[in-house]
C-alpha cells in the first residue's frame, strides 16, 4: 500500500492542491489529460483522504494525509470564496481554485466530497470539529436549495442548474433524482447516530430519501432502478419516469448502502425487504453466465444485458445487500470503523493527531 502511494505522490508535483487524474505509476509521471484547462469534479478531489489518512496512520509517514487534507480545504475554500458550503461540480486546478461548475448537486461529480466531510471527523474519534462544522453547513444547504417534495410526499435531492445573469446567479432546478444521490439517505442516518448532537431533522430526511430510492426501483418493470428520475412536482400519478437517457442500470450500491445503515440504526424490518427486493431483482434481471450485467432499459421485458460488471457491485451493492440480509448487528462495529466510500472498513484512529509541523514537512 505504501509503495503504491509514494508512487501516486507524482500526481501531486504540481502547484495546484488537487492532484492530476492521470499518472504513469511506473514512471512516476502525471498529467492533467489532452486538456490542461478540464476543471476537476469535487468527488474527483475528495475521494482518497480517508485511505490516505489511514496510511499516514498505520505508517506514522503524515505526508499522505497532509496532502488529502490540504486537498479539502483548499475545496471548502473554494466554496467559501461564494459564500457558499454547497457549490458547483467542478473547480480549477490552479494554485487558488474557484468553484466553476453549472450544476449543483450532490450526486455524481460531488458526492464523496460531502460523504468524507463526515467521515473524515468520524475517522480520528471526533476529534476535528472543522469537518463536521463543514458537513453540518453543506446539509442545511443541501435542505434549502436542493429538496424537493412532489404532491404524493415523494421526496427528493434534486439538482439546479446555475446561469449568470449580470452580477446574479440564477437557479433552475432540473427535476431530477438520481440514483447516485441515493446515499444521501444513508448519510444521513449515519450521522444523526454517529454524531454527538444532531440535527433533528437528519434522520427523518434520511428516511424520506430512502424510501424515494426504494420507489426508483418498485416501479420499473425489472425492479431494477434506473440511472435517474424525472420527478413530476404536480402530478397525482406517475409522477417518478424513466426517460430513455437515464433508463439503464448499472446496478448502483447506493440506494441498498442507505437501506443498511436504515435497518443498521432503526432495527425496522421494512428495510431488510427493501433489500430482498432488491436483489431478487438482480437474480432475475441481471444474472449473466459470468457475474451480473448492467441493463440497457429497466423497463424493457426481457431486459437487454450490457456486457459489463462495474466493480462497485461486489465491493459495495452485494455488501450492502449481504450486511443488511444477514442480520440485525450489521456486521461492522461502527466504533471501531469508518467505512470507505467504497464500502470498505477503516479502523478508526484514537491515537495521537499529527503537529501542524508533522503535516507540513
Amino acid at each position: 500500500a505504501r509503495e503504491i502511494a509514494e508512487a501516486m505522490l507524482g500526481a501531486f508535483d504540481h502547484s495546484s492542491p488537487f492532484p492530476m487524474p492521470n499518472i504513469d505509476l511506473g514512471a512516476r509521471r502525471a498529467s492533467w489529460g489532452h486538456d490542461t484547462t478540464t476543471p476537476v469534479s469535487l468527488a474527483e478531489v475528495g475521494s482518497f483522504q480517508l485511505e490516505w489518512r489511514y496510511l499516514s496512520q498505520q505508517t506514522k509517514d503524515w505526508r499522505f494525509q497532509a496532502f488529502g487534507d490540504r486537498a479539502m480545504e483548499m475545496a471548502m475554500q473554494a466554496g467559501r470564496r461564494n459564500n457558499e458550503h454547497l457549490f458547483p461540480y467542478h473547480l480549477s486546478h490552479d494554485a487558488s481554485p474557484v468553484a466553476v461548475g453549472t450544476t449543483l448537486g450532490v450526486g455524481g461529480n460531488a458526492d464523496s466530497y460531502y460523504e468524507y466531510l463526515l467521515k473524515m471527523y468520524i475517522q480520528t474519534g471526533q476529534r476535528e470539529t472543522a469537518w463536521l462544522d463543514e458537513f453540518k453547513l453543506t446539509m442545511a444547504e443541501m435542505r434549502e436549495k436542493l429538496v424537493q417534495s412532489t404532491t404524493t410526499g415523494l421526496v427528493f435531492v434534486d439538482e439546479v442548474d446555475l446561469h449568470k445573469h449580470g452580477v446574479k446567479t440564477l437557479a433552475k432546478p432540473r427535476h431530477i433524482m438520481g440514483h447516485l444521490a441515493c446515499f444521501v439517505g444513508g448519510l444521513l442516518t449515519y450521522a444523526a447516530h454517529q454524531v454527538a448532537h444532531p440535527e433533528p431533522w437528519w434522520l427523518e430526511l434520511g428516511e424520506e430519501v430512502t424510501s424515494t430510492c426504494f420507489e426508483m426501483s418498485y416501479r420499473t418493470k425489472t425492479g431494477l432502478a434506473p440511472e435517474g428520475v424525472y420527478m413530476e412536482l404536480r402530478a397525482e400519478e406517475e409522477e417518478m419516469k424513466s426517460p430513455p437517457m437515464l433508463a439503464h442500470s448499472q446496478l448502483r450500491p447506493e440506494a441498498l448502502e442507505s437501506m443498511y445503515y436504515l435497518y443498521r440504526y432503526t432495527g425496522q424490518n421494512k428495510y431488510r425487504a427493501w433489500t430482498a427486493k432488491l436483489f431478487e431483482a438482480f437474480e432475475t434481471h441481471a444474472k449473466a453466465p459470468y457475474g451480473y450485467a448492467a441493463v440497457a432499459d429497466v423497463n424493457q421485458l426481457p431486459p437487454r444485458q450490457q456486457d459489463e460488471q462495474e466493480t462497485f457491485f461486489a465491493a459495495e451493492t452485494l455488501k450492502y445487500a449481504y450486511l443488511t440480509l444477514g442480520g440485525s448487528d450489521g456486521g461492522v462495529d461502527m466504533a471501531r470503523f469508518v467505512v470507505n466510500t467504497e464500502a470498505h472498513p477503516l479502523g478508526i484512529y484514537y491515537g495521537e493527531l499529527p503537529t501542524k509541523e508533522e503535516l507540513e514537512a
